[in-house]
């Protein structure tokens, strides 16, 4: 028989099998039938084991409204005496009866991690004497993280009170173990929970969840713990609020022994941030040495998913002065996060080319084989079949010249530019599907007889015909600024508006005009523009520089149906930026030498994420 705080803890941790796997950092990520559609399964009743999980037409008398789905899961100590050992539950000294217990292994990959859940309570001890105080809650790993007793001012238990009961009473009618539970007081209105869990860390986790309820000092009338949408999630900060995480921790700089050269040192830096479309896969480039095996802090490819970092590249590139020191120029990443482009010096002497990388295999394919011409500003659609990027290369500039053009790498053949030799293209994006149409890009080329004046335009090129199509219309580009969705269908650029000011604007190139997205501000210039790679293309990140802060600037969310715009944070965002969605979720990764959360006092440019909460 149990009868102290300490012994009813240790059995509520009793392990059982896992649920299921969950592998990815993705976020208010569902637990495997978290809404108990699929009864208990992943779940194990425990204890009396009076669980089932009901439709709301199981609950005679007062139907409760499913918070998802159509079942919850109710947890409950009757009906009547069902029996099982003393245990005292709240450690008031006070013996807790009929025991009922839910368990689950929660498994996931980041930190750090809270649970989110829904959840009402049903009883018949509302107006019963205070001895009568029911009990209810979770422990997670062990530690009490939620906890609640009766409606019942002066009530015995030190656990907080639940929401009042409300009539009509309940019985349940159930094939199962808790038909027959009847709940004289009613049923409160459901609440929502957020927890920490604690002990969660970036990796493997594998944290033993209970739900528990118990009558106290009586096992004669009956309560019961409701709960539905179970789910792991990030952060328990408020709809619209920001929530800051710094990734990389690096240090300022690292002295480096150059042979007949003494010391060099290496400043380090992270940068230019690209994410799969749902943030759980984010890729960048960096000199540090994040994995153990870059001792001579030389410019790397890195990625980070499940809270670990990898080396996707094993660049050679010593870059000791005066050789060029840019091993990395840019990268990107396809929608799933299997394929990169990189553009990259890989070894000493070597000019900027174009490699493929897929990190099922770790295969890393060079795409260009130039030599005194450079390759540069790679983007990637989904399944790593077409590459746009701009080349100064003679082989890939039909009309001569050395100016950069738009090249376009399909599945193993080239597209050539067209521009003439005195024009110069910038900024191209590949629709990411795998269709890999159309590319978008700034230009003060005449492409396809538009732009006579060589003023700078935007652009849509369709591989399948080979024309061109012009994005920014009525605003003029302001910038050679340019992002494009999926299915190609929506192009965000900078424009000008009709004040003169810098802003960005998206196109739908279904639609004769592009509108004009977040603020006009005369006292700030919008300077760079990432479009959400799905195909509504209702969320943007702008960031706009400061005029009045030292050049300073700040990053923003917005969504273009509301136009409701969320401050990201101010400082030197001169790393790039990238914008992710997972369910309702939206992630900003970014780059920055600022000490947004205190981890960063040496100023490094590192790597920061900002949560947008739902």
């Amino acid at each position: 028989m149990m009868n102290t705080h300490q012994d009813i803890t240790m059995s509520l941790t009793i392990g059982l099998a896992l649920a299921a796997l969950w592998c990815s950092v993705a976020v208010a990520q569902p637990l495997p039938n978290g809404s108990f559609e699929n009864g208990l399964n992943g779940w194990t009743p425990a204890f009396q084991g009076r669980v089932e999980s009901l439709l709301a037409s199981a609950f005679v008398g007062n139907l409760p409204t499913v918070p998802d789905g159509q079942r919850v899961a109710l947890l409950s100590t009757g009906p009547g005496n069902v029996g099982g050992g003393n245990v005292n539950v709240d450690n008031n000294g006070v013996n807790d009866l009929d025991v009922t217990t839910l368990d689950t292994t929660l498994v996931f990959g980041f930190a750090p991690a809270v649970l989110r859940f829904d959840w009402a309570f049903a009883t018949s001890e509302q107006n019963q004497p205070n001895n009568f105080d029911d009990t209810f809650g979770l422990l997670l790993g062990g530690q009490f993280v939620f906890t609640g007793s009766v409606n019942k001012p002066g009530g015995v238990s030190p656990f907080p009170d639940a929401p009042p009961a409300q009539l009509p009473g309940i019985v349940i009618n159930s094939p199962g173990v808790t038909n027959g539970s009847s709940y004289i007081d009613g049923i409160s209105m459901f609440s929502s929970a957020c927890v920490d869990i604690p002990g969660a860390v970036n990796g493997n986790n594998a944290i033993i969840a209970r739900f528990f309820v118990a009558d106290q000092a009586d096992n004669g009338f009956d309560s019961g713990l409701i709960i539905d949408n179970v789910r792991f999630d990030r952060s328990c900060a408020a709809p619209g609020q920001v929530t800051l995480q710094q990734i990389t921790l690096t240090a300022k700089e690292l002295p480096i022994e150059v042979k007949g050269s003494g010391l060099l040192q290496r400043f380090i830096a992270s940068k230019r941030p690209v994410s799969s479309s749902d943030g759980s896969v984010v890729a960048f480039f960096s000199n540090a040495n994040l994995t153990g095996d870059n001792p001579f802090f030389i410019e790397q490819v890195y990625t980070i998913e499940n809270g670990a970092f990898r080396r996707e590249t094993a660049f050679s590139n010593s870059c000791i002065p005066p050789a060029p020191c840019q091993v990395v120029q840019n990268l990107d990443i396809g929608r799933s996060g299997r394929w990169l482009a990189v553009a990259a010096r890989a070894t000493d002497g070597d000019n900027l080319e174009i490699y493929r990388i897929d990190r099922n295999n770790g295969n890393v394919q060079q795409l260009t084989n130039t030599s005194a011409c450079d390759n540069t500003s790679p983007s990637i659609n989904d399944d790593g079949t077409g590459i746009a990027f701009l080349s100064t290369c003679p082989g890939f500039l039909n009309n001569a010249g050395s100016n950069p053009k738009v090249v376009i790498w399909n599945n193993g053949s080239f597209i050539n530019s067209t521009g003439a030799a005195s024009c110069r293209d910038y900024a191209p994006a590949i629709n990411g599907n795998n269709n890999r149409r159309y590319t978008a890009f700034a230009s003060n080329c005449n492409h396809g007889g538009l732009n006579s004046a060589g003023v700078m335009r935007v652009f849509r090129f369709d591989r399948n015909n080979g024309n061109f199509a012009l994005v920014d219309n009525p605003s003029p580009a302001g910038s050679n600024v340019v992002d494009i969705n999926r299915d190609g269908s929506l192009v965000a650029y900078i424009g000008v508006e009709n004040n003169g000011n810098l802003t960005a604007f998206r196109r739908d190139m279904g639609q004769s005009q592009a509108i004009l997205v977040g603020a006009s501000d005369p006292l700030s210039l919008a300077i760079g523009v990432r479009l959400l790679d799905e195909n509504d293309g209702n969320d943007m990140a702008i960031e706009r520089l400061d005029l009045l802060a030292n050049g300073d600037s700040t990053l923003w969310h917005v969504d273009v149906t509301t136009q409701i715009s969320t401050a990201i944070g101010a400082g030197s965002e001169a790393g790039g930026f990238t914008i992710a969605r997972d369910g309702n979720t939206r992630w900003i990764h970014f780059s920055t030498s600022d000490d947004l959360v205190g981890q960063n006092p040496e100023q490094n440019l590192e790597i920061f994420a900002a949560r947008i909460e739902p």
